[in-house]
């Protein structure tokens, strides 16, 4: 029986970590051994491997911190994730967010290669073909394109490497002329620009799998949760989600949009980073207590905006079209292939383009965009069809077909 092992920053936690556990149940489903290993916090898999203890993970983000050069640290976590690697002796191994939270890319990729063990490397972010960053289009920079030889971020190594262009070629060193990695992205946009770097040279060039979530809870729901959170039926209701509010997320557009509407609207931000806004017309919540209480919001939303402009998937907007919510987005990165026509509006970073698009979905009505919306998160972005051609590729480079 052929064994896969999943590597992640987190096991079950976030949205990576749950996407590598849906893969890690899935493989056993599909009649393979499964293992995992995980850098941070509580694993929900009480059988997967702690990379780090917690002391190692605390000296590595410090040396992250204050060193930069990430792509160097965590020594003695890499160390025991190799030997795990070598009693476990899987046929293939599934990487998804190994960056600077993580591994020793001088011990884990050379390891990787002379044991020749076929590698699925999931690209989340940029991080994997650029010199230290996880976006770059705000930025407009092209650097990760020929080497990053100038970086703009070079002096915040909180940010970025100090020496951009030697994690670059640290990089493309070792995953570029692995000649049995074979790197997938979560967006036609980021597989376009991961074939503009390195990547683009590879045996196995980048392909696109989207993200997937579970549109079985991730459907339109009845709930007090207007009630509960004091907001009239009748009144319009606005909903942007982040996991940490900052105007790389729109927080300042979002704030100026506020002003701008009628009493017969409001925002909902829920995510941490809300304490300066003071907008009457923004209801702030810091989380939700569990799952279903945000699909509640997501379904008792009129629409849903997501407010920025760096998105390498856009999972809250997929999320919000599952729940039947209409979409808002800009025009920039990976977000125009979440919504259509039929599912919301791309516009321009603008507050008077989205005020515009809030005003034609009120005149439309929610349910206009209801049926659609459900129909193209379960055809394009459920997490069934993620896990299939996951298997699909995992077979393919296994030769189990």
């Amino acid at each position: 029986m052929k064994k896969i092992m999943q590597i992640n920053i987190t096991c079950g936690r976030g949205s990576t970590g749950k996407l590598a556990q849906a893969l890690y149940e899935a493989s056993l489903r599909e009649g393979y051994e499964a293992r995992f290993a995980y850098s941070a916090y509580t694993p929900t898999l009480q059988e997967a491997f702690p990379i780090e203890t917690i002391t190692q993970n605390y000296l590595r983000r410090g040396m992250n911190r204050f060193l930069g050069r990430k792509q160097h640290h965590s020594t003695p976590g890499t160390k025991r994730l190799i030997g795990y690697i070598r009693r476990e002796k899987p046929d293939l191994i599934h990487l998804h967010n190994v960056q600077q939270n993580s591994v020793n890319y001088h011990l884990l990729f050379p390891f990787l290669q002379q044991a020749g063990i076929p590698v699925v490397f999931t690209l989340h972010d940029c991080w994997a073909f650029t010199g230290g960053c996880f976006h770059f289009a705000g930025r407009n920079c092209a650097g990760y394109t020929n080497g990053c030889e100038q970086c703009p971020l070079a002096e915040h190594p909180d940010d970025v490497t100090r020496s951009a262009s030697s994690a670059y070629a640290c990089k493309s060193g070792y995953i570029g002329n692995n000649d049995r990695v074979h790197p997938v992205c979560v967006s036609r946009w980021l597989c376009d620009c991961a074939r503009s770097s390195y990547m683009g040279k590879m045996a196995h060039i980048p392909e696109m799998i989207y993200n997937g979530i579970n549109t079985e809870v991730f459907s339109p729901r009845e709930s007090d949760v207007r009630q509960r959170l004091g907001i009239p039926e009748d009144r319009f209701l606005i909903l942007s989600v982040a996991s940490f509010w900052n105007d790389d997320k729109g927080l300042t557009l979002l704030c100026q949009l506020s002003r701008m509407l009628p009493d017969e609207m409001m925002i909902v931000l829920v995510g941490q980073g809300l304490e300066r806004v003071t907008e009457e017309k923004i209801r702030c919540l810091s989380g939700t207590e569990n799952q279903i209480q945000l699909v509640q919001l997501y379904s008792a939303a009129d629409v849903f905006i997501n407010g920025s402009r760096e998105e390498t998937f856009g999972l809250t907007t997929a999320e919000a079209l599952a729940c039947g919510t209409p979409a808002i987005v800009f025009d920039a990165t990976a977000c125009p292939e979440i919504v259509d026509e039929q599912t919301g509006y791309v516009v321009d970073y603008d507050v008077g383009s989205v005020f515009q698009a809030i005003q034609d979905i009120k005149n439309k009505g929610k349910f206009a965009f209801h049926d659609q919306c459900i129909k193209r998160a379960k055809t394009l972005f459920d997490e069934k069809r993620m896990v299939r051609e996951y298997m699909e590729l995992y077979r393919r480079i296994l030769h189990d077909e």
